[in-house]
């Protein structure tokens, strides 16, 4: 189901990611040293639930801004109540069958918030029909699980398991990309000749821009 979605909405996927590398970049101080793991978490959450509900928590941005309004503080809530669950979970999955000696009140609490977001989303999405009784376009991975079921549970189920591999997987990857990347100074030095030969300093680029140009390649 996500690879089309990929193709049908490459060039506003394309557009949605630049726009959230850029809160990434504003997130980095230049004077200073940084964990970019947790920037990397943040990222990838943002374009994952893009993917998911057709809309971005935009966590990277809250970071940046302290200013919020309603609908912000919303989401950085589902945003922290997702990463501390998720975290009660990997500690208490070490434990095996000793695992209801972490949670408690507090787990359950994070999971409730969690899963009333996702759910208000699920009904939300549930409700968008056209006026012949039709269901509404695919704009999102949601849009197009409702073209198979209706049940809300399952919906909710099948988004969360989305969002933890697009979310974890995806920030492990870059994090050790960049490590790799910056340990090899003379391939990052032919990717920065790359980008300006691109698209040069000021241009942007666009979702076609990269299969016009051949990639440099690093050989072990």
């Amino acid at each position: 189901m996500l690879r089309p979605l990929f193709s049908l909405n490459r060039a506003n996927i394309f557009t949605q990611v630049e726009q959230h590398t850029e809160h990434l970049v504003h997130c980095i101080p230049t004077d200073q040293f940084i964990d970019l793991q947790p920037l990397f978490f943040q990222f990838t959450f943002d374009t994952t639930t893009f993917l998911l509900f057709g809309k971005s928590m935009n966590s990277l941005q809250a970071t940046s801004t302290s200013a919020q309004n309603a609908a912000d503080a919303r989401e950085a809530e589902f945003s922290e109540a997702f990463r501390i669950s998720q975290d009660f979970l990997f500690r208490r999955g070490r434990l095996g069958d000793m695992y209801w000696l972490i949670g408690g009140s507090e787990f359950r609490k994070q999971c409730s918030i969690v899963h009333r977001f996702i759910d208000e989303a699920v009904q939300e999405a549930l409700s968008v029909e056209h006026q012949d009784g039709k269901l509404g376009d695919v704009h999102s991975f949601l849009d197009a699980l409702i073209q198979e079921t209706r049940d809300p549970r399952v919906l909710r189920d099948q988004l969360l398991n989305v969002m933890l591999a697009g979310r974890d997987t995806t920030a492990c990857c870059l994090t050790w990309t960049l490590y790799v990347t910056t340990c090899l100074r003379t391939y990052v030095e032919s990717l920065a000749k790359f980008a300006q030969s691109t698209s040069g300093t000021t241009s942007r680029c666009s979702c076609k821009t990269p299969s016009r140009n051949k990639f440099p390649r690093w050989r072990w």
